[in-house]
């Protein structure tokens, strides 16, 4: 069930574009950097909206199945990507 991952990724979104509406000014600034700012502001903000699902996700895998599968359930694959991905990504940003 990635939907309420995908919805904490969209209200993210969401509150980076109204900081960058409200401190930015589009006028005088680039579009491309106000591409980058964005990304760089998004993918911190998902890190902390990914967490809490990794870590229900890791401890229901640790439990062998007997628990009930957490809403947020994310499969271990995925997550390795997902990781992966920001890790990288924030790496060349900086």
């Amino acid at each position: 069930m990635l939907w309420p991952l995908l919805l904490c990724g969209a209200a993210s979104l969401a509150a980076i574009l109204q900081l960058l509406h409200s401190y930015g000014d589009r006028r005088r600034c680039a579009w491309y950097v106000q591409l980058a700012a964005a990304a760089s502001w998004f993918l911190p903000f998902t890190i902390v909206f990914i967490l809490p699902f990794d870590f229900s996700s890791t401890l229901y895998r640790i439990c062998d199945h007997d628990c009930d599968e957490p809403l947020g359930y994310i499969g271990d694959r995925f997550t390795r990507h997902l990781w992966v991905t920001l890790y990288w990504t924030m790496y060349l940003l900086t």
